[in-house]
């Protein structure tokens, strides 16, 4: 997902990133253009702040940027996600709020769907 400019706040959300009935291996942003404001943010989901760990404000390939790593995330668990979760990225250091920047975040996730069965297919 494409967040787009990040508006002026302390946090930015990406609607539903996380689909309904998904087992959930993690999430991971990618700094499209860098976070001016902040000098970093937290990934989580509205309750736990860094539940999928920290990033700093830099645009990846440039001069200290990073990339969180599972050894960040708050919840290490791989968790079944019933309905549809929002990702929120929580401004942190500088003036502690986002003025700008660019991030594209992915959810890495599995969805097991029934088998599919149609005999009338079958021939």
């Amino acid at each position: 997902m494409d967040s787009g400019t990040i508006p002026a706040g302390a946090t930015y959300t990406f609607a539903a990133a996380i689909p309904a009935n998904v087992i959930l291996f993690g999430v991971s942003a990618h700094n499209q253009v860098a976070i001016t404001g902040a000098t970093g943010y937290d990934i989580g989901d509205g309750t736990t702040a860094a539940r999928w760990g920290a990033k700093v404000a830099a645009a990846d390939g440039a001069a200290g940027a990073t990339a969180p790593s599972i050894s960040q995330y708050t919840d290490a668990s791989i968790p079944y996600i019933k309905a549809a979760t929002n990702v929120v990225l929580t401004a942190t250091g500088g003036t502690g709020a986002f003025a700008g920047g660019r991030v594209l975040l992915t959810a890495h996730y599995m969805r097991l769907n029934g088998r599919f069965y149609n005999p009338a297919l079958a021939a």
